[in-house]
């Protein structure tokens, strides 16, 4: 787990909101942009959305991921192949926080469900529609 002072939390926060295009980063002042706000006043599934469509606009690793993600039959891909591509380029502590954001993020955007034992992602597509409406799995 990566500890962060308050400097580095407030300088990571601001990097992340600039890049999804919530906010603006100029000579050390951070200003919120009309879709950050209208994120920031959403509700919980607003959000989510506005969310998803920012990582997908703006993250070459999500998009990556969410585009391997749609190309299986099984909708299913192991993390490996994602830090292969990330190794030939950073640090093995860079591929391992950029594993940790787009996990995080690709969760809370609802892009894919992450299995920690088998090192899995899976589309949420895909495992909504292999449930029934009241949830339980599906014979078929």
């Amino acid at each position: 787990m990566t500890v962060f002072n308050r400097r580095q939390l407030l300088r990571t926060a601001g990097a992340g909101a600039a890049m999804l295009g919530f906010a603006t980063a100029r000579e050390g002042d951070v200003a919120i942009t009309p879709r950050g706000r209208e994120f920031a006043e959403a509700d919980i599934n607003a959000r989510k959305v506005i969310f998803r469509e920012a990582v997908l606009a703006h993250v070459p690793l999500l998009q990556q991921m969410n585009s391997c993600l749609a190309s299986k039959s099984d909708a299913t891909m192991p993390m490996e192949f994602f830090r292969d591509i990330l190794d030939n380029h950073l640090t093995e502590q860079e591929v391992n926080e950029q594993v940790e954001t787009a996990l995080g993020w690709g969760r809370y955007a609802e892009l894919f469900a992450y299995d920690a034992e088998t090192d899995q992602i899976t589309s949420r597509a895909a495992s909504s529609e292999s449930h029934s409406s009241d949830g339980v799995p599906s014979n078929s």
